[in-house]
């Protein structure tokens, strides 16, 4: 009877058992608005050690955003932890696996040169952002905002989904 009960209470509360809050502290701009709700709480959740590591992780990644010979392994070797505590880590307190992090770093900061008219043409945005291959760098920019680089050099780059 006592099991029966306690099989029962498991099942009743097994959602809020299984799911613990999400620590989001970045979320790229698409993904904010879905879940700015999750993002207040988790910031609030986030322990000092989780700040001063996750303070580290961007400041490493900012460094080193504009090399292209930046590869997670020396990300994962600067922050000197393993790559499996590494991942989930990342995974837990930006909401992203740190390849689509960087990435998603890389293409902000693309479009803040073109609007800002920083730099004059899509070559040197993209190797500014890390990246060697302009047609890569446009591919990717146009899948990430919806059009592509040139228009928002043009000051066009309204349209984000």
């Amino acid at each position: 009877s006592l099991v029966l009960l306690l099989i029962t209470i498991v099942i009743l509360f097994w959602d809020s058992i299984k799911s613990k809050p999400e620590s989001v502290v970045l979320r790229t701009e698409h993904k904010t608005e879905i879940h700015s709700k999750q993002n207040e709480t988790a910031q609030i959740l986030l322990n000092e050690q989780d700040r001063a590591w996750l303070a580290q992780f961007h400041q490493i990644v900012d460094q080193r955003l504009s090399d292209p010979t930046f590869y997670l392994p020396d990300l994962i070797e600067a922050m000197g932890t393993s790559r499996t505590l590494f991942y989930r880590k990342v995974k837990n307190l930006t909401g992203l696996s740190p390849s689509e992090y960087i990435r998603e770093k890389r293409m902000n900061r693309a479009k803040e040169l073109l609007e800002n008219g920083e730099l004059t043409s899509i070559k040197e945005v993209a190797l500014a952002v890390g990246i060697q291959r302009p047609k890569y760098f446009s591919k990717r920019f146009k899948k990430r905002f919806g059009v592509i680089p040139s228009s928002c050099m043009m000051r066009e780059c309204q349209r984000t989904p």
